[in-house]
Formats: C-alpha cells, structure tokens, sequence
C-alpha cells in the first residue's frame, strides 16, 4: 500500500471519528446531560457528628449519630419469599419449595448536608439500614 493511501485512509478514520464525536454532542446537547450515576455504600461519616452511620443500624441509632433527616418517605412492598424445606416421608427426604407472601415496611431518609457535600439516601427495610446511596451536591439552604 503506498504512502499516500495510508494517510488517505488515516483521514478517513480521523474525520469519521469527528464526525461521531460531533454527533455525540449533539445528542447531548438535544436531551440534556447524561443522568448521574448514584454511588452506593456501606456507611458513610455524618458531617454534623463525625460518627460512623453503617449498614445493619436501628433508625434511633442512625438519628443519634448523626441528626434528624431532612426528609422521610415511608411505604409497604409485598414480596414473595421461597424457601426450600426438607420434607421427609417414609424414611425418604425430598426438598419441597415453600412460598410465603410478606409485608416489609420501608423507610427512605434523605438528608443534605449543603453545598459542599453530596446527598445522602438511607434505605431501611423492616428497621435496619440496608442501604447508603450517594446523590449530587446538596443545595445552599441545605445542612
């Protein structure tokens, strides 16, 4: 292949690359920014204490850590729950799949902590913290 079709072909590659780049800020430009990714934790330091909040605490354990939260949503989600179970009849085990329905009462806390700082989501289920998720930065009324 001689010099001057590579370097053809090198444009080529070059200007179609533009040419998606280009197309890429125009979509973001025509549907706005991508959505933020949410970060998702164990626990996390509360700014207003110091103190360690971590999966597995009481809603009262996480309110004397660190503050009231800025804001409370509760509901009820039904789930199906299997267990299997060994069942044994005439000297002989069989495994036998058992479905329950259950009620789990949940708890989102949101708090925000100010400007300099991101949000913070607590997922509760059945009274225990099962979850730390990580907004944008909080507002300037905000902590």
């Amino acid at each position: 292949m001689s010099n001057e079709r590579r370097g053809a072909d090198r444009l080529r590659g070059w200007t179609w690359t533009a040419g998606a780049c280009g197309a890429v800020i125009m979509l973001l430009a025509a549907f706005g920014e991508p959505p933020r990714a949410q970060a998702e934790s164990q626990g996390f330091l509360c700014p207003t204490s110091g103190r360690l909040v971590s999966v597995g605490l009481r809603p009262e354990e996480v309110r004397k850590k660190c503050r009231e939260p800025d804001d409370v949503q509760t509901r009820v989600e039904v789930r199906t729950v299997r267990e299997t179970r060994r069942r044994f009849s005439n000297g002989v085990a069989e495994d036998v799949v058992v479905e329950n329905t259950v009620e789990v009462p949940i708890e989102e806390w949101f708090y925000d902590f100010g400007p300099s700082r991101f949000t913070k989501t607590l997922l509760f289920e059945n009274s225990r913290l099962v979850n730390v998720s990580e907004g944008a930065k909080g507002s300037p009324g905000g902590g």
